[in-house]
Formats: structure tokens, C-alpha cells, sequence
């Protein structure tokens, strides 16, 4: 039996359900002992009622048989019968004969009241209005007493106090759901947008104060799904790192090597091709590195920059493979475009689709190199025309080692990591790089820098 209650305990549906009905129970068992109250103050009111009406036709009746004496004494004993202080009055509110402890006729005004002001006004409901036979219209006044004012008290302040107890048990009973439910998804929300800003020393289940339910199992696994990743990333850096160290080392004894047989007499032909694979492995490693520095989110220097002058520094830098290729280039560059960043990695960006550009695009062809302030954005267009990527294919050519199975694929020399690079270095300058097919033929791959962030 224990075990079954701990595990009920454990189940959250259970908590909701638990929850939920005591707030019930509990708002039906408040409301039921103040409505008990309320009725029983009704009818004691409505007792008072019909006596008032019998006090008021004998009341009458003693005056116009006895007069204004008989009147007064009759007051007397209806205080010692009733334990009710009454006053007949005419239609002007004017006293027919007063209790023994007034010396003077005193006139009853609508705003004038002997004592007890704001509990009089609550009896003024109680006033029996009567027509006595010879046509003559009285009105028989309740007047405040302490007896009266503990047996008779209105229930209004009753109906306040239902509605006042009904709202703090609901609202400490959604407290109470909340903070079970909403408070651990809330921990959970901000654990995730911490972790997908690379931040993976999240220790959730201690914040939720190790709960046993439901969501105690999800902060659990959470965490342990931060400490996975967290091993994975590390076990990814530790082998770039590898990778380079092992591989950089019999580069540089190679080129050693190719410099020594160069100084020969007879330097053998396949030296050249063994630089060139070098080349490109190096080339390979150094962007695997930095693939891998961008991935890290390491923090790097950002500086005011001209960006139309580096991209006249990128356009003279690939000038010779620009004539090489007798290319032809159709620049509108704005002056004075300045942004933020880090002018190493934008330059390595613009060289990148610049170089793109270059290589895919025919001979004889014409390049354009675009870039202009577009309200608070900086956008940046190059474009070729070359043969283009197919459309499915736009999106994924952004993703690391992948290549599109059109002529641009790895016959080419590239390794799928260009892209990639650019595309990092992009977003961390707050900017977005999309690529597009021209038409007839080519490509377009544009940059928007956001000035705002």
C-alpha cells in the first residue's frame, strides 16, 4: 500500500488531479459554512419582518384607540416582550409618540438618526409601512439596539466574505499548481536556450529540487543529454586537434624534402605534384581548423570597418586568376558601408565566394560584385554565371563536407568546407548569407548584415 502511494506520488498527473480537487473541496466547504451563515441571518431578518408586521397593526391601533400615552407605554412593553426599540411615525417621518427617554418630539429627517448611523441605514429596509382603516398612512420604525444589531445584522458583508474566501483558495491552489508545473518548465526552457548558446554546465535536477515525477525524469535525462553533447564536442575538438598535429608534422618534412630534390641537378617531375597534394592537405587542415574556431564560439576582436574597401583589397588580390581567366567584373560598391567585425575572418568570407565566383565561372564571363545600405542593413551581392546548384541543393551546400553532385563537387578541388566557413563567420556578424540561381544560368550568393544587434 505504501509503495502504491509513492508511487501516485510520483506520477504528475496525479499532483494535477490532487491539486485541482482540493482546491475544489475546499472552495465547496467554505462556500456551504457562509452560506449556512447567510440563510440563517435571511431568516432571522425575515422572522423580524413578520413580527414588525404585527407590532405595527397593534401599534396603530393602540394610538388611534388610546392616543399618544397609551402609545409610549405600549413601548415599553414591546421592549420588555420583544427586546425590539420601535417608533410610530406618520407619513412625514414626524414621531406619533416618543419612548420614555425623550423629553422633547423630536421630527425623524431621512438623514437624521438617533444613534448607530450606519447600521440605522441597514434597517431601514425593516420599516413596516400601514393604512389604517380610516384611511391615514404610519410607518413603524426599527431603531438600533445592541440586541438587534447581533441578532439581526444584515448578511451582505457574508456574500463578500463567499466571494473573498472562494478567491484566495483558487488562487492558492493555482499558486501551488504553478509552482509544481510551471516553475520547472520555466528551468527547463532557460537550461535549453543556455545550451543552445553553448553553454552545457546545466545542472537542472538540482534547480527543480530533485523531484521524483515526470518532470524530475526530464531534468534528469536533460542534464544528462547536456553531459553527452558536452563529451561529443570534446571528443570532436580533441580529434581536429589530432588530426592536425598528426598530419601537419610529415607536411612540413615533405616540403623539406621537395626543397632538397628541387636544389638537385635532375629534380624529378612528380616533386611539383607532390607540393601540390601538400597544398591542397594543408589547405584542407587549416579550414578544418577553422571550421572548428568558429564552431567553439570563441570570442574574437571587432573593430569599425570599411567593408567597401576590403572588398576592393579581396577584388585586387584575385586579380590574376580575374585575367587569367579574361573575366570581366561589374562592380557598384557604395562608399563609406562600415560595420563591427573582425577584419580577418570577413576577409576570408568575401575571398571565399569571391574565389567561388571566379573558379565556377566560364571564360569571358562577366562577375558582379554588389553591396549597398538598405535601411538598417548592409547587403552584399556577388554573383558568376556559372552552372548554378540545383534548388534542393541550395540550402544543403551551407552544411560542412557537403557537395552538390553537379560540376561543383569534389573533381573541382573543393572540400565542402568553403561554404560552411563563410556561413559562420557570417552569423557571428549578425548577418545571414543566402544563396540563389540567376537566371538564365549562375549564381548568387548574398550577404545582409543587420546594423541593429
Amino acid at each position: 500500500m505504501r509503495s502504491l502511494i509513492v508511487s501516485l506520488r510520483q506520477k504528475l498527473i496525479w499532483k494535477v488531479f490532487g491539486i485541482f480537487w482540493l482546491t475544489t473541496i475546499t472552495v465547496g466547504i467554505a462556500n456551504i459554512l457562509i452560506t449556512k451563515q447567510i440563510v440563517l441571518s435571511e431568516s432571522r431578518i425575515e422572522h423580524l419582518n413578520q413580527t414588525l408586521q404585527k407590532l405595527a397593526a397593534e401599534a396603530v391601533e393602540v394610538y388611534e384607540t388610546q392616543g399618544p400615552e397609551a402609545l409610549t407605554a405600549w413601548y415599553k412593553r414591546t421592549y420588555r416582550r420583544q427586546e425590539l426599540r420601535v417608533m410610530l411615525v406618520d407619513k412625514r417621518n414626524a414621531p406619533l409618540a416618543l419612548p420614555p427617554r425623550w423629553r422633547k418630539p423630536h421630527r425623524l429627517d431621512e438623514d437624521e438618526v438617533p444613534k448607530h448611523p450606519p447600521f440605522f441605514k441597514l434597517l431601514r429596509p425593516l420599516d413596516q409601512k400601514l393604512k389604517s382603516a380610516s384611511g391615514k398612512v404610519y410607518k413603524l420604525r426599527l431603531l438600533p439596539s445592541r440586541e438587534i444589531k447581533e441578532l439581526y445584522r444584515p448578511p451582505e458583508h457574508l456574500y463578500l466574505y463567499r466571494l473573498g474566501f472562494s478567491f484566495v483558495i483558487i488562487f492558492l491552489g493555482s499558486w501551488w499548481l504553478s509552482r509544481s508545473i510551471a516553475r520547472p518548465v520555466k528551468i527547463l526552457t532557460q537550461a535549453s536556450q543556455s545550451l543552445a548558446n553553448g553553454n552545457f554546465d546545466t545542472n537542472v535536477s538540482a534547480k527543480t529540487g530533485n523531484r521524483h515525477d515526470e518532470l524530475g525524469e526530464l531534468a534528469e535525462t536533460f542534464d544528462e543529454m547536456a553531459y553527452r553533447i558536452e563529451q561529443l564536442l570534446a571528443s570532436q575538438r580533441q580529434l581536429f586537434s589530432n588530426i592536425s598535429h598528426d598530419i601537419r608534422t610529415p607536411l612540413t618534412r615533405q616540403k623539406l624534402a621537395i626543397e632538397l630534390a628541387r636544389n638537385a641537378d635532375d629534380p624529378n617531375p612528380i616533386l611539383d605534384r607532390l607540393e601540390q597534394q601538400n597544398q591542397h592537405i594543408e589547405h584542407l587542415l587549416d579550414n578544418l581548423l577553422s571550421l572548428l574556431r568558429l564552431d567553439s564560439q570563441q570570442a574574437f576582436d571587432k573593430t569599425p570597418l570599411r567593408l567597401d574597401q576590403q572588398l576592393e583589397q579581396c577584388i585586387e588580390s584575385a586579380r590574376l586568376e580575374i585575367e587569367a581567366k579574361s573575366l570581366h567584373l561589374n562592380t557598384d560598391i557604395e562608399a563609406g558601408l562600415t560595420l563591427d567585425g573582425n577584419s580577418s575572418l570577413l576577409s576570408r568570407a568575401f575571398d571565399n565566394l569571391l574565389a567561388n565566383a571566379v573558379h565556377y565561372a566560364p571564360d569571358s564571363s562577366v562577375i558582379g560584385i554588389r553591396a549597398e545600405r538598405i535601411g538598417a542593413s548592409i547587403r552584399i551581392d556577388i554573383q558568376d554565371q556559372g552552372p548554378g546548384i540545383p534548388e534542393q541543393e541550395l540550402k544543403k551546400v551551407l552544411e560542412a563536407f557537403y557537395r552538390a553532385d553537379s560540376s561543383r563537387d569534389a573533381t573541382t578541388g573543393g572540400y565542402g568546407l568553403g561554404l560552411a566557413i563563410v556561413d559562420k563567420i557570417v552569423k557571428q556578424h549578425n548577418g545571414v548569407l543566402t544563396l540563389a540561381n540567376a537566371s538564365p544560368t549562375g549564381l548568387i550568393a548574398s550577404i545582409t548584415f543587420s546594423l541593429n544587434k
